[in-house]
């Protein structure tokens, strides 16, 4: 049987769903949805969509996070942080 998900990399990719894509609900709502719906886990819950709103969130924001990590914050004295993002598809 063929595996979609590499052992090598499940963890991590288990990682950023609890971590990241978790974000995308209220922790309301998966509590909510959880105990409407016995047997159900967060996993059935999320969507490909879901996924793919938060790694668009990620990668449009790396240049300003790197930007910032290096000391190359523009906005560092007033306390704010702008960053308009290059959306690339």
């Amino acid at each position: 049987m063929k595996q979609l998900i590499d052992p090598d990399i499940r963890l991590d990719f288990y990682f950023f769903i609890a971590h990241y894509v978790r974000k995308v609900f209220s922790d309301s709502k998966i509590l909510k949805h959880l105990k409407s719906m016995p047997g159900v886990s967060f996993l059935d819950m999320i969507s490909t969509s879901d996924i793919a709103y938060v790694l668009t969130i990620v990668k449009n924001g790396k240049r300003g996070w790197d930007e910032k990590m290096k000391g190359n914050d523009p906005n560092e004295e007033s306390g704010t942080y702008i960053h308009v993002a290059n959306v690339v598809f």
